[in-house]
């Protein structure tokens, strides 16, 4: 188990130190978030639980911390009396064994507390690793194009992928099709989810269809309003669902960008987010400002945006086709334009270039 743990400290010498040795020391055993502010932080629990926040001083605003997240005040002496479990006061300098000890204390116990509140529809760590979202800043460069070839990349290396497009206009027909009998689609997902009246995993298997190549993938709402009403937690639901439902080895999320909840909580559980440009001046421009952005909607840093998004270029045109400069984030290359008689063709032909195996090597499938 991986612990969580968040702090606010205006003492940069102390923070840099402290994290640097305890990244060194204990790597697997603890992910270590530094903010700037307690309101930088406190918004960040809306987006993924953190176990234990270490702060600089006393203030109303940690009264809104949940139940589940425990914070301590550092201070620059040492304190005589016992170390209460919640609430309490730690001087700054000690061993990192012995702040290490002192974290798996207060977070185990956390965990044994039977009075701890349900987190909601965040999905387990282990399932994070398996959910990779594409986008893209601009239209019309290839984003589904690209999600669709990745997922046949996927089910051609023997591993089961599923294809959910949570665009308000589905694209899922044109890539891919499937038994008759599923004849359920989103529109009866969202439906079954908001009103709680039906078996959930009758309805889900209903809807999963598997396509001839064998990605699995859920027909598109008859009625496109019901997909624009889907928010961030819903969609997290709905992939939550669906992995505890039928265990898939990835799943491919194909969404617009937006900076509202509805795509940044999946940002924010996704292990891989793929940004598409195609190249051009103009969807190069807004990708760049969409990388500038991320930190600011998500919460996250430069440097944890850096290491969840990857950059993929598609219909790259060769006369006149751009590169972004270096934005401390990973490449996974580029897919030219090609000729093809339909876009269902173009997935397959171009499923097996070198961006999807570089994207299937992260993902260990």
């Amino acid at each position: 188990m991986k612990f969580r743990i968040g702090i606010v400290s205006q003492d940069v010498l102390f923070t840099d130190r402290f994290c640097e040795a305890m990244q060194e020391a204990y790597p697997k055993e603890l992910e270590l978030l530094v903010f700037p502010t307690p309101e930088k932080g406190l918004r960040a629990i809306r987006h993924y639980p953190i176990d234990l926040f270490l702060v600089d001083e006393d203030s109303s605003l940690w009264d809104r911390v949940p139940e589940t997240t425990h914070v301590l005040f550092l201070s620059e002496n040492k304190v005589s009396e016992t170390l209460p479990r919640d609430r309490g006061t730690i001087c700054k300098y000690q061993s990192i064994q012995d702040w290490y000890e002192l974290i798996c204390e207060i977070c185990k116990e956390a965990e044994k507390d039977p009075m701890s509140p349900d987190l909601g529809p965040v999905m387990g760590r282990e399932d994070l690793n398996r959910l990779c979202l594409f986008t893209s800043a601009a239209g019309g460069v290839g984003t589904s194009t690209a999600a669709a070839s990745f997922a046949i990349h996927v089910a051609g290396h023997h591993k089961k992928p599923i294809y959910l497009n949570f665009e308000t206009f589905s694209s899922t027909p044109v890539f891919f099709s499937g038994s008759e009998l599923n004849t359920y689609t989103f529109e009866d997902l969202i439906y079954c989810l908001r009103s709680e009246r039906y078996e959930q995993d009758a309805v889900l298997k209903r809807a999963i269809c598997r396509d001839g190549s064998g990605v699995y993938f859920i027909m598109p709402s008859r009625n496109a309003p019901d997909m624009f009403s889907l928010n961030g937690e819903e969609i997290l639901k709905i992939c939550d669902w669906i992995q505890k439902t039928e265990e898939f080895d990835v799943l491919i999320l194909d969404m617009n960008f937006e900076s509202t909840e509805n795509v940044i909580l999946p940002f924010l559980q996704a292990f891989r987010t793929v940004v598409v440009t195609d190249g051009s001046a103009t969807a190069n421009r807004k990708t760049e400002d969409l990388i500038r952005t991320l930190p600011l909607v998500s919460d996250l840093s430069e440097i944890e945006v850096g290491k969840k998004v990857r950059l993929m270029y598609n219909r790259y045109p060769e006369e006149n086709g751009e590169l972004i400069l270096n934005r401390g984030m990973g490449k996974l290359g580029g897919i030219h334009e090609l000729p093809h008689k339909s876009e269902h063709a173009l997935i397959r032909s171009i499923s097996m270039l070198s961006p999807f195996a570089r994207l299937a090597e992260e993902y260990d499938v």
